[in-house]
Parts: structure tokens; C-alpha cells; sequence
């Protein structure tokens, strides 16, 4: 009665549990994006090249581990483990359990968002929409920049003749590329507008001679590119010839 202490009303302790409850499963819907992103990027991270990329295995795996997604997984971790601590029954349950539970849920609605293609299409948005997507989000993609070194990405622009197009690259540089040599391409067909990385060697006249095509994956959205037929699975597409 002298420090005129009163209970609080009820109604303020459900709230606050109710509060905590769902900015918990706003963090689990939000790290589930996350894996399901991370899932899209190994998935499709150009294992079967890597030998072209980089000079080792362990080199390549290290230059291309999705930093980001995975820093983002374990904040997102933490973070929903002080949460449920928090919460009414929080104190019962130890600090592995937890973090288990949270990583196995977020590693099962990330399956199921990978599955009907939202990995691929919050990837595509923060590519064209991201600052700094190619530093911090999907460095791999500077992988693809150096065409000095036999690597060369972007969208193919215009038919010129024979087996010859032109390709705009991210900085907006127009490269001549020739496919007549390129492996799966003896047609020399190759569709406007659409987004490739290439494998060969830059030639005297500064065309780009390319032995090997790859429809472009992650990262594509760098380049503006939007394509619904693929929107919603690339790996449905990733054997079609363009």
C-alpha cells in the first residue's frame, strides 16, 4: 500500500504471450524463405563445373557457401529461441531442444516452399530489387563476370549471323559470342532475351568463343529477367533447349 503496488490486469499478460506466440511464427515463416532460398542456391550451384570456376573443391565450396542465408538461418534461430523462452512454459524446455525444434520446422515448411518454387522467385526478386545482392546476398555471381578467364554471363540480345549473338552482361557491355563450337547447341539456336552463363575463351577480336551453355539459375534476376513458364520450377526447365 505505501509504494501503491497493484496487479496488472490479465488481460495484459495474454496479450504479451499472444505477442511473443506469433512474432515466434513470423520468424519460423521467415527462416523457412530462408532455407528454402538456400536449398534453390545449392541445389543449383554448377557442382558438375567447378573444376572451370575454381582451382580446387574446397576452394569452390568455400567461394559460393550462401553466407548470407546461412547467417540469417542461425539469427533467426536465436532469436525465436529467446522468444519461446519467454513464453508462458518457455523455462520447461532446454536450450537444444529448442533449437532443434526451430531448425527441423524451418527446415521442413523450407522443402515445401522450395518445392512450389518460392525459394526461386524471392531469389529472382532480390536480384533485381536487392542493394548489393552480388556481395552479400549471392557472390557467385561475380564468378561469372570475368571473361578473361573464360566465363562470361548475361541476357543474349540480338541474332546476328551464322551461330553469332550478341549478349548483354550486367554492366550493360555488349559481347559477341559465338556458339557454333558450344556443346548441346549444334542448331545454333539460342533465345532472345533470356539469360545465360557461357564457358569458353575470349578471342583476338574480343568475341567470345563458347564451348559450353548453361541456362542461367540463380541469381538471374540480376539481369531483370522474368520468364513464367519457369517461374515457378527452373528445375523443370534447366533441360529444355532455348
Amino acid at each position: 500500500k505505501a509504494d501503491h503496488i497493484n496487479p496488472r490486469p490479465k488481460w495484459q499478460f495474454l496479450l504479451r504471450n499472444y505477442v511473443v506466440w506469433i512474432f515466434g511464427i513470423v520468424l519460423l515463416v521467415i527462416g523457412s524463405l530462408s532455407f528454402s532460398v538456400l536449398i534453390y542456391l545449392v541445389r543449383f550451384n554448377d557442382w558438375d563445373i567447378y573444376s572451370q570456376l575454381s582451382d580446387s573443391f574446397l576452394e569452390f565450396f568455400l567461394l559460393t557457401l550462401p553466407y548470407f542465408w546461412i547467417g540469417l538461418l542461425v539469427l533467426f534461430t536465436l532469436v525465436i529461441n529467446y522468444n519461446i523462452k519467454h513464453t508462458k512454459r518457455g523455462y520447461k524446455y532446454s536450450v537444444p531442444v529448442i533449437v532443434m525444434a526451430s531448425v527441423f520446422l524451418s527446415l521442413l515448411f523450407g522443402v515445401m516452399f522450395y518445392k512450389v518454387g518460392i525459394g526461386q522467385a524471392l531469389d529472382d526478386v532480390l536480384g533485381e530489387r536487392a542493394p548489393f545482392y552480388e556481395k552479400i546476398i549471392n557472390p557467385r555471381i561475380l564468378l561469372w563476370e570475368k571473361p578473361e578467364k573464360g566465363r562470361l554471363a548475361g541476357i543474349v540480345n540480338e541474332h546476328l549471323l551464322d551461330c553469332e549473338y550478341h549478349l548483354i552482361d550486367r554492366q550493360k557491355e555488349v559481347w559477341r559470342i559465338n556458339i557454333k563450337e558450344a556443346s548441346g547447341y549444334s542448331d545454333c539456336e539460342l533465345q532472345i532475351g533470356r539469360p545465360f552463363k557461357l564457358i569458353g575463351k575470349l578471342g583476338e577480336d574480343d568475341t567470345f568463343f563458347v564451348s559450353k551453355i548453361i541456362s542461367h539459375g540463380p541469381g538471374r534476376g540480376v539481369f531483370g529477367f522474368k520468364h513464367k513458364r519457369c517461374m515457378l520450377n527452373f528445375e523443370e526447365c534447366e533441360n529444355l533447349k532455348w
